[in-house]
Order: structure tokens, then C-alpha cells, then sequence
């Protein structure tokens, strides 16, 4: 597993090369692996990956400074471009004359856009996004269905149409009753809506938002803090991405019905849905087809509602980047062989190094690189490395055990006997580092200088004084051994744990997967 940076920059390298010029630079979709390690390339619907693409690679650019090459940039602007040109002035699959709507990227063109603005300073970017704001405004009917007929109407006039038969079955029924089923199309909208404000101050964007807002804290929320019952699909992602939205825009707003909704919902549905281990399933109320996203989202979930002051969530924002984010990367060369047709091995094996696990063909296993899922992780990693230290009017906050430096302050963590973080201030504030709930209180360590200091706690935060020149600080603390029993999709996993790492699985899979084989006990090996 690879130190947090490593990752991500690892992950960049891959969505550089899901671009292949053979392709005209238009992203893969993903790569399908067969247990003999032979593998297909999947080449379809390049618009459903190019706004994640420019959102996830804009913000690793900004967190790390990689290197985004030129002929790339210019490559993905015209594909982004390509999407928009759609009579609705809305992201369409293009090279068809008969196209459905597809409600459910529209949250990723929207965060691509506000990207370009906030990073390439793109008067395109500005208008083509307010123009497809005022669309999408239009197209949405108060009850919250979207108006298809409006649609194929404005489509037909310049020799398009929208094709019902293809549309998401559940975007021609939705309505205030219909429960969370609505967050499939557009629950899921209302971050990038609110991105593109911040961007830009279009008010068209955060009115829309709050159109959206005020929706979904009805039809996606409960008071005590569960799910709304549904017979119909809910896409986890979509789910998580909603409340997501709803936090954001309660935290934007000063608006305490929001953040507290969420704040509940986090605790006992998210908290809930999500296995210690991350597993999730891309299906709501399934165990089965379990993906890295939705994880990803609620690590995010945990990361605000922490920095809004429910530090008990950071654990969980740790955890779920440490258990299962990282572990689902694929680090190294597969050795993997074309299933068939023209596509070279080499090839192949750049596009599987770096990708998260897409949707798993194991719950702990089975990596399949999926472009959007990959784009979709390093945004949560992003976000989460953004944010392993803040400055505060406190000082400098550690949130975060993880290997770290800025012109502000240097951290080097590591585990082995016990956990340690390293911590060089480069400038005189005082540091508050946040201790693991699972670590044993009485193995907490701290020096400062290499001399013992008696830890101050504020909370879960060990308080460590302002000195100049700044200290070297370390916090030392044990690393507890834990096994628990698992069960996902009727099987039950034995898994231990050290610390917030999962060291061993069993039973496991053969097939890439994401922990060692630990003995099995019942089985005497």
C-alpha cells in the first residue's frame, strides 16, 4: 500500500493514460480482467468520464502539483465541449442522433466546469455553465420529475431527439412521494451546483441548489436520521453524493435544518450501510457488487461533519481511506495479456496500474479499473490530503495520521511496533493532534525535543504549545489487534485488524485482492 501522495499521483498517472491517442484522447470507460489475467478494453460513452476526469485531475494539479501534459488539456476541453453541444445545452452522449437523457453526469459536467474556473480562469466554462444551469432549471418540474417532453421537443427542432425508450426508467416517474429514488438523477447535483457558485457567484447556480436542496431534505432524509423506505433503485452513489449536497449547502447557508439532518443521517444510515471493513454496495440495500465510491463519499461526509465539529467522524474518514480505498489500488504491473483484438499488453498494464477497484467481482477482491470510479477516489483522496492538517485560529490541526508536508509544517507517519507521527511545525503556532479513538489512552506518548512531555488534551487533541524555533513533535501510541466477524452477501469474513489497517482476511480471494489471507482458526491453519 502506498503512502497517500504515492496514491494519488499514481492514480493521475492512470487517468493520463485512459487517454489514448488511437482514441482520439477520449476517456475508456474501463478494463474488464479475467481471472487468467487477460483483458478487455471498454471503450463506451466517453461522456460519462469527462467531467470526472477534468474535476479529479484540476484538484490533484492543486493538492500536489502534478503535471497535467498540454496536449491533454486541450484534448479534454474539446471533448467537454463536444458533450455541451447537445441541443439542450446540457451533457448529452453525442455521435448518435437519438440520445436519452443522462440526469446522472450532470453533477460531474458541473464540477468540471466550476474546476476550469476556479483553476484556468475559463470564460467558456463560465458561460456554458450558467447556460446549462438555466436548462437544467427549466427541465426540472416542481414535483421533481424531469419534463422529457420539453426536451425532445426543444431536441427535434435541431434534428434531435430524445429517446424515452433509453432515459432511465426512473426519471419519467419521479415525484415528491417517490422517495429517495429521485437522488439517481438529480439529489446528486446540488454539490456541483454549489462548486460552480463558489466559482463563479452565478445566482442561477445556487438557486437551483435550492430548488434541489429543499427537495431532497424531504424526499431523502428522515427526522430520525434513516433512509426513506423505497421499493424502487437507489444508487448508493448517488445517495451519499445527495447528502453530500445537502451538507454542503447547509453549511453554506447557515442553515442548522441541513447540517443537523445530515449530521443524524451520517450516524445512523451512512454509519450503518457502510461495514467497518468500507464495504458498501454500488446498489442500495444490497450486498452484493460492491464499489470504492460510495466509501469515498462517506469518508467525505466524515471529513466536513469533523471539521463542523464532530471530530468522533474523523476516525471513520481514516479508516475508510487507510481499509479500503487504498488497498483497492492496483500498484503494480498485472502481467496482463489482450483477450482479443488489436489492444497491445503493454497498453493494458498502463491501464490497470493506478485504478481504485471499480465494481469488484469480490467483496474484498476482484479489482476492475473503472475510470469513473478511479476519478471519483482521487477526489475523496484529494479532499482528504487537503486537509490532513489545517490552520486554524487555534493553530495548526493534525486531523489526519498521514505522511504530510506544505510550506507550513512536515509529518511523517509510520507504523511498526507502534504508531508514530513525526510532526515539524515551519512556523511558530501551536499544534493539536488528534489521537485515535482506538488507541489505548495509556499508550499515548508525547516529546517534544526529544524530552517526555506531558500530553494536554482538548477533546480527542493532544495540545502541544507554540515554541520558536518550532519543535519537533512525536506522538507515539499502540497499534491494538482486533478480529471481527464480517458477514457480506451471506458470507462470514474473519477479519483483524491493527489499529485502523486490516492485516489479514479469511475466507479471501486469489483473484487481486485488497488484504493478506490470515489463517483461518476453524480450520487449524
Amino acid at each position: 500500500m502506498l503512502a497517500l501522495k504515492q496514491s494519488m499521483e499514481l492514480a493521475g498517472k492512470n487517468l493520463l493514460h485512459c487517454l489514448r491517442p488511437e482514441d482520439d484522447f477520449r476517456p475508456m470507460w474501463g478494463l474488464n480482467i479475467n481471472p487468467d489475467f487477460r483483458a478487455e478494453l471498454r471503450r463506451s460513452r466517453f461522456e460519462h468520464n469527462v467531467g470526472r476526469w477534468w474535476d479529479a485531475m484540476l484538484r490533484l494539479e492543486a493538492a500536489t502539483g502534478f503535471a497535467i501534459p498540454a496536449e491533454m488539456e486541450v484534448a479534454m476541453l474539446r471533448d467537454l465541449k463536444c458533450c455541451l453541444e447537445y441541443p439542450l445545452s446540457v451533457c448529452a452522449p453525442v455521435d448518435t442522433t437519438a440520445s436519452c437523457f443522462d440526469g446522472h453526469t450532470q453533477r460531474e459536467v458541473l464540477m468540471a466546469l466550476a474546476a476550469l474556473v476556479r483553476w484556468r480562469d475559463n470564460d467558456w466554462a463560465i458561460e456554458a455553465g450558467h447556460q446549462m444551469i438555466l436548462a437544467l432549471d427549466r427541465f426540472l418540474l416542481d414535483g421533481g420529475n424531469w419534463d422529457l417532453a420539453l426536451m425532445n421537443e426543444i431536441a427535434t427542432k435541431r434534428g434531435r431527439f430524445v429517446d424515452v425508450t433509453r432515459t432511465e426508467p426512473t426519471t419519467a416517474r419521479l415525484d415528491i412521494n417517490a422517495g429517495v429514488e429521485s437522488t439517481r438523477t438529480h439529489g446528486r447535483m446540488i454539490e456541483g451546483l454549489l462548486e460552480f457558485y463558489i466559482s463563479t457567484g452565478d445566482a442561477a447556480a445556487i438557486c437551483l441548489a435550492t430548488r434541489l436542496a429543499e427537495l431532497h431534505l424531504q424526499v431523502s432524509t428522515l427526522p430520525d436520521g434513516t433512509v426513506p423506505e423505497t421499493e424502487l433503485y437507489v444508487h448508493t452513489h448517488s445517495l451519499f453524493g445527495t447528502y453530500r449536497g445537502l451538507l454542503m449547502y447547509g453549511q453554506l447557508t447557515r442553515q442548522r435544518q441541513f447540517t443537523d439532518r445530515i449530521a443524524k443521517t451520517y450516524a445512523n444510515a451512512v454509519r450503518a450501510a457502510v461495514k467497518q471493513s468500507g464495504f458498501v454496495s454500488h446498489d442500495w440495500g444490497s450486498e452484493k457488487s460492491g464499489e470504492t465510491t460510495s466509501p469515498g463519499d462517506a469518508g467525505q461526509l466524515a471529513l466536513w461533519l469533523g471539521r463542523l465539529g464532530y471530530s468522533e467522524f474523523l476516525d471513520d474518514a481514516e479508516r475508510i481511506v487507510r481499509a479500503r480505498i487504498l488497498p483497492s489500488q492496483i500498484t503494480e504491473s498485472l502481467g496482463l495479456l489482450p483477450a482479443g483484438g488489436q489492444d497491445a499488453a503493454a497498453d493494458l498494464n498502463d491501464l490497470a496500474v493506478g485504478a481504485f477497484g471499480g465494481m469488484q467481482a469480490h467483496s474484498h477482491g476482484g479489482k476492475r479499473p473503472t475510470t469513473d470510479i478511479t476519478a471519483a477516489d482521487l477526489h475523496t483522496l484529494c479532499d482528504i490530503y487537503s486537509h490532513i492538517v489545517e490552520e486554524a485560529p487555534i493553530g495548526l490541526v493534525v486531523n489526519f495520521h498521514l505522511s504530510y508536508e506544505d510550506k507550513r509544517i512536515r509529518m511523517e507517519a509510520t507504523r511498526a511496533d507502534f504508531g508514530r507521527l513525526m510532526i515539524q511545525p515551519k512556523i511558530a503556532r501551536p499544534v493539536s493532534v488528534r489521537v485515535p479513538s482506538w488507541a489505548p489512552i495509556e499508550s499515548v506518548r508525547l516529546t517534544v525535543n526529544g524530552r517526555p512531555a506531558g500530553p494536554s488534551w482538548v477533546g480527542q487533541f493532544l495540545i502541544v504549545p507554540v515554541e520558536s524555533p518550532p519543535a519537533r513533535i512525536e506522538v507515539e501510541y499502540g497499534l491494538p489487534f482486533d478480529t471481527i466477524r464480517e458477514r457480506t452477501d451471506g458470507v462470514d469474513y474473519r477479519i483483524t485488524w491493527r489499529g485502523d489497517d486490516v492485516i489479514g482476511i479469511t475466507p479471501n480471494t486469489d483473484f487481486l485482492p485488497f488484504y493478506p489471507t490470515a489463517p483461518d482458526p476453524d480450520k487449524g491453519i
